[in-house]
């Protein structure tokens, strides 16, 4: 449905506002959609034209963290203000782990920790 109503979008030479991108975003990360969401995203999530909403970008990082993806959900919830226990949940997770697969994860949590202007805890 959503990529039949896009299709006719850009059939018509119509551009998606923030209030569609949000949705479509939405939608996506709840069907666990995560390579068209970022299809999407790239396409049409640029910040200079688009604002990306605070529960479109949790519900991202919720999809990316279902997909297995914890550093790309680290980083999305780095751009969500007031998100640091989450972070710090997934970055807990990471350290579970036997070994990380490389230092792609702890990168991730520092940098959104940055964004977040919070303290580092090991």
């Amino acid at each position: 449905m959503v990529e039949e109503i896009l299709r006719e979008m850009k059939e018509n030479n119509v551009d998606p506002d923030s209030l569609t991108v949000n949705t479509v975003l939405k939608i996506y990360a709840a069907e666990s959609k995560v390579e068209a969401m970022e299809m999407f995203m790239r396409l049409w999530g640029r910040e200079d034209v688009i604002k990306i909403e605070r529960g479109t970008m949790v519900a991202m990082g919720k999809a990316y963290v279902q997909a297995g993806s914890t550093k790309n959900a680290v980083e999305m919830y780095g751009d969500v203000e007031g998100s640091q226990r989450e972070v710090y949940r997934l970055w807990d997770e990471c350290k579970k782990q036997s070994e990380l697969d490389d230092d792609a994860e702890p990168r991730a949590v520092i940098s959104s920790m940055l964004k977040l202007d919070d303290d580092i805890r090991y």
